[in-house]
This record gives C-alpha cells, sequence and structure tokens, in this order.
C-alpha cells in the first residue's frame, strides 16, 4: 500500500500535521547502506536557497513524519532534505529491525556529503533530529563540526530512559548477540502522543513498524548510548533541544544535563510540561515550529 493512498491516510487531514503533505521530489538521488541496502531519499527543492536543513526521523517511523515542517522551512526559502534509513519507511530492509547506528551515522554523513554538491557553495546547513534522529545528529555534528552551522533536536535519544532498570538494560545487550532477531516488548503507542490520533495514524502507516521491538535494535541503541556520551563534551554546533516533561521514552535529565554542561554558548532548552514524546504531533508543534523556523532564521542573517 501506498503512503499516497488516500483511503487510509485522508481521514488524518487536520488531526496528523503531516497527513496528506508530500515531499515533492523523492528518490531524487542515488543512496545505499553498506549493506546495499537503496535508501529511499527526499527533498523540498530550491536552486538557490538560503539554508538546507537535513532531517533525520526516529525509530521505526519514516522521513515523512517530517512533511509539515519541511514544507514550513521550504516557504521560508529553505531547501530541506531527507532519507529513510535502511529497514525503515521506503527504503530497503526488513522494517523493525535496526542492526548498528553507526551505520545510520555513516549513511547520514555520506547524504550531506553528496546532497550539498546539487547546492551552491557555502550554503548554511542545519540538521534536524527526532528521538533516534536526534542520536545520528549529535554523532554527524562531531564529525562536521566546522560544516553544520547549528542543530536542532526533537527529543533526543542520548540515554536509556529511566523505565529500563539496570538488569533489563543488561538482558537486552546479552539477548542482542545472542537473539538478535527475538521480539521483546511491543510498544506503549498511547504514551507517544496526546494527539488522540497518533495511536491510529502508527498503526495504519505501511511506512512505520509498530511490531514487537528486536533484541538487537535494543541493544544497538544503547552500544550507541555507550560510545556517545563521552563525546557529548566535544559537541561546538550551536543547538536547540525541544523536550517534553511527559516523555517516557527518552532520559530528560541526561538531556537536561548536556545543555547545562555542554560548551558550546549559542544554546537552548525549550520544555513543555505536558508534551510527550511524538514532538511532531504533540499539541504545541505549531508554537514549536515558530521556534525552529525563527530560530534558524537568525542564524542565517
Amino acid at each position: 500500500m501506498s503512503s499516497k493512498d488516500k483511503t487510509w491516510w485522508i481521514k488524518y487531514q487536520g488531526h496528523i500535521p503531516c497527513a496528506g503533505i508530500f515531499f515533492p521530489d523523492e528518490d531524487w538521488i542515488s543512496l545505499k547502506s553498506s549493506r546495499g541496502y537503496k535508501l529511499h531519499t527526499y527533498r523540498f527543492h530550491l536552486e538557490a536557497p538560503q539554508a538546507i536543513v537535513f532531517l533525520f526521523h526516529g525509530i521505526h517511523v519514516s522521513s515523512g513524519i517530517f512533511s509539515y515542517l519541511a514544507k514550513r522551512l521550504y516557504e521560508l526559502n529553505i531547501a530541506v532534505l531527507a532519507f529513510d534509513q535502511e529497514c525503515h519507511g521506503k527504503s530497503q530492509g526488513k522494517l523493525g529491525i535496526i542492526y548498528t547506528i553507526d551505520e545510520y551515522i555513516n549513511c547520514g554523513i555520506k547524504y550531506i556529503e553528496k546532497s550539498i554538491e546539487n547546492y551552491p557553495k557555502n550554503t548554511p546547513i542545519f540538521i534536524l533530529g527526532e528521538s533516534m534522529g536526534g542520536t545520528i545528529c549529535m554523532n554527524i555534528a562531531l564529525e562536521m563540526q566546522s560544516m553544520i552551522k547549528g542543530m536542532v533536536l526533537f527529543a533526543p535519544a542520548l540515554a536509556a530512559s529511566p523505565s529500563f532498570s539496570p538488569f533489563l538494560i543488561k538482558l537486552a545487550r546479552c539477548l542482542g548477540c545472542l537473539c538478535p532477531r527475538m521480539p521483546t516488548k511491543s510498544p506503549d503507542l498511547k504514551s507517544l502522543s496526546r494527539n488522540p490520533y497518533n495511536e491510529g495514524w502508527y498503526q495504519e502507516n505501511p511506512e512505520y513498524y509498530t511490531g514487537k521491538t528486536k533484541a538487537r535494535t535494543g541493544s544497538a541503541l544503547l552500544k550507541s548510548f555507550d560510545k556517545l556520551r563521552p563525546r557529548l563534551k566535544n559537541v561546538r554546533v550551536p543547538f536547540i533541544i525541544f523536550q517534553g516533561g511527559n516523555d517516557t521514552k527518552v532520559n530528560i535529565e541526561v538531556n537536561r544535563k548536556f545543555v547545562e554542561n555542554s560548551a558550546v554558548e549559542d544554546k537552548e532548552f525549550v520544555y513543555y510540561e505536558e508534551m510527550r514524546h511524538e514532538v511532531c504531533n504533540e499539541p504545541e508543534i505549531e508554537e514549536i515550529i515558530e521556534k525552529v523556523l525563527n530560530w534558524i532564521s537568525q542564524r542565517i542573517s
């Protein structure tokens, strides 16, 4: 079933911000993972944009989650580019399994490097990521410090959620090695958003995975947190983080402390007490988008 098939998404228009909004250019450039999987690319294209924003989606969703935000950026003369990671969205690979976050980081860097060859030199580059996409953005910022003008993060996953006990974390690491495809925990879709349409959107979306989390996926995320933690102090890219107080999927205090301890002078932590994890579908999204547009505009003026 195509994501453009109205039989499923039309009823979500007016309720889910991205419903019925599509990237004008898809599959516009060749991109493959190290396993040879073809990765599906997207963009809102401008020949001479005032900036380029690269978007990085979260776990088990697709870049389509950002289409409304992308359109708003495009209306400000900003080119917006994205792609689905392997085993996500329209990219090749079976939905629901993550082998390593390093692969996603490397593909992100490769996509940026290939894409900017199609735009005027010295066009300001920004990166934006949600959840796992925030993990990816942090690592890209560390590898491309001199190239990235700024970073926008929605509920970034920088550490395991406090709901995971030390025992469960150890168990996840072991199962990820011994039984990588073993189904573990079913996702709690209700806890993702206060939007009453969010659960149905997730369940019906053919580009999303809503089955039980595979053991390898959990261990891959934990390993990425371990590798990133000692490097966080080296981030020098200006950033703004949007975080909800009712987010049960990430470690809110780790995110807050990262901001407090960061040596970056141009930094901001925007906190919404009632907001949950799926920022793009939360009631605050319009206010957040306005803040994002202003934040980026101020850094390219």
